[in-house]
């Protein structure tokens, strides 16, 4: 009876190594397939413009500025620029509380609504003028004198 069970425990251990061995094998291999047309972000940007510089520039540019950039694919239809404007804004404002957290900052309601103001009031959406191939490029801009130190000056450290 004992020797039963060991077999069936051996034969059982045996499979599930076997199995582990051919799962973890496969997976490994899957990694490195890539699907046609699956460029991510970057590389789609790569593509289409020659220097980094060009496209690479979002957050605080300057000490006047902060950019974010919406990347819409070419398509039938005349993009909504009143969606852009608001996928934008949402961003704009994600980045900014992002960039605050990172500070160690406190991010409350009155915090949020100034940045939702200074967003609304001074933000400005543009789309690029040169030709790509594949993608509708927007930049929302935020100009305001002095920006980074007014976002610093929100909230108070934790």
């Amino acid at each position: 009876m004992k020797k039963g069970i060991n077999k069936i425990l051996y034969c059982s251990k045996r499979a599930l190594l076997t199995f582990l061995g051919i799962s973890l094998c496969s997976i490994s291999c899957l990694k490195g397939v890539k699907k046609e047309g699956d460029d991510s972000h970057q590389n789609r940007l790569e593509k289409e413009y020659a220097s980094p510089r060009d496209y690479q520039s979002e957050g605080f540019i300057s000490r006047d500025l902060f950019r974010i950039i919406i990347i819409e694919p070419k398509g039938d239809q005349d993009p909504d620029s009143n969606a852009i404007e608001n996928r934008a804004k949402r961003r704009a404002l994600s980045s900014l509380r992002h960039y605050l957290t990172s500070k160690n900052r406190i991010i409350g309601r009155n915090v949020n609504a100034k940045l939702l103001n200074m967003i609304n009031q001074y933000g400005t959406l543009r789309q690029e003028t040169r030709e790509t191939k594949g993608s509708n490029i927007y930049f929302f801009e935020v100009e305001k004198t002095d920006i980074k130190q007014f976002v610093d000056d929100l909230s108070v450290r934790r």
